[in-house]
Formats: C-alpha cells, structure tokens, sequence
C-alpha cells in the first residue's frame, strides 16, 4: 500500500494491490480513505467465497476462507472507533497530525490483514 498527498487539489492517492495489478483510489477526505481500504478487505472476502464456493450467508468453510473472512471481520469491528477517534482528533489537535495516525493505522491495518490471510505456517 502506497499513499501520495497531490498539494494542489488536496486529493490523497491510495495503491492497493489488487490481483496482479494495483487499485488507485482517490480521495479528499479521511472518511473515504477508511472507506477504500474497507472495500478492498470486503472484495478479499468476495473473491475468497467464490474461490472456494461458499455462499454468502455461510461463514465457515475451509481454513484459507475463515481466515480471509475473520480478518475483514477484526479490521471492520474497529473502524467506528478509529473514525470517531480521528474526527475528535481533528477537531481538537492537529488535524494534519490526526491525518497522518490516521494513515498509518490504515496502513497497519492492511499489514495485519495482509498477514491474517497466510497460513499459521507460513507467519
């Protein structure tokens, strides 16, 4: 995952790897950051049911699917909170500061799903 701030229309640009290919995503605000990687993890999920031919209203299945599926589900349970924490942070410190945590809890975030997704083994 790679970010770029573009100073003068103020968007901030998201690289996520997408197959064998990477996602640009543009945003303006933070809200839609959190809501570009959440939509990436939520794909991850998709592409894994169809993979292993799971229907959506099943969530356990081989351990590779319940690993995807349990990582998307720990990233998008604390998303209310990071959002509510930034907003509070941006209203009452700095809000390039609040930015900034934002993004690298973002990118943490990718990491640990990047991570969930292997095998026990292979951590």
């Amino acid at each position: 995952m790679c970010c770029r701030k573009d100073e003068r229309i103020g968007n901030l640009f998201i690289c996520l790897p997408f197959k064998n290919h990477f996602l640009l995503l543009t945003t303006r605000k933070k809200e839609d950051a959190t809501d570009s990687v959440s939509t990436y993890f939520s794909l991850q999920v998709i592409y894994a049911r169809r993979a292993y031919g799971i229907s959506p209203p099943k969530v356990s299945g081989p351990p590779d699917f319940e690993r995807v599926f349990r990582a998307q589900v720990n990233c998008s349970e604390y998303f209310p909170i990071f959002l509510a924490v930034v907003w509070q942070a941006g209203l009452f410190c700095h809000q390039g500061l609040s930015a900034a945590l934002g993004l690298l809890y973002l990118f943490s975030r990718y990491c640990y799903f990047v991570r969930y997704k292997q095998s026990s083994m292979g951590r």
